[in-house]
């Protein structure tokens, strides 16, 4: 009987070595799993200030762009403004006033 009970105590004994085993391990995949979802976290907010800073620069560059075709626009409806002026001065044809609206609307595709 004494046999049996040391035999029942060592199974016990081995069956606790395993949990402790298996809980030890469940703790360093949870401590690595937390460490990664830290690092995942510090990556999406890097990231996030990242792709802020580019938007900043892209709507500064649009705005800059849109800045200058608004300057050539302004421009070109002065000089636009100009030529049918000097066109009515000058009573030229319709036909040669038609020729400066399109050398100016080229000359804005071009700009």
């Amino acid at each position: 009987m004494i046999d049996f009970e040391q035999a029942c105590n060592a199974v016990l004994n081995s069956k606790d070595k395993v949990i402790q085993e298996i809980c030890a391990q469940l703790k360093a995949k949870d401590i690595e799993y937390s460490l990664t979802v830290e690092q995942q976290a510090i990556d999406m907010n890097n990231l996030m200030e990242t792709m802020s800073r580019q938007v900043c620069s892209l709507l500064l560059c649009l705005s800059v762009c849109l800045s200058v075709y608004l300057s050539l626009c302004v421009s070109l409806l002065h000089v636009l403004c100009m030529c049918l002026h000097k066109a009515a001065l000058d009573m030229v044809s319709c036909e040669q006033g038609l020729i400066f609206v399109v050398m100016a609307i080229l000359l804005l595709r071009r700009g």
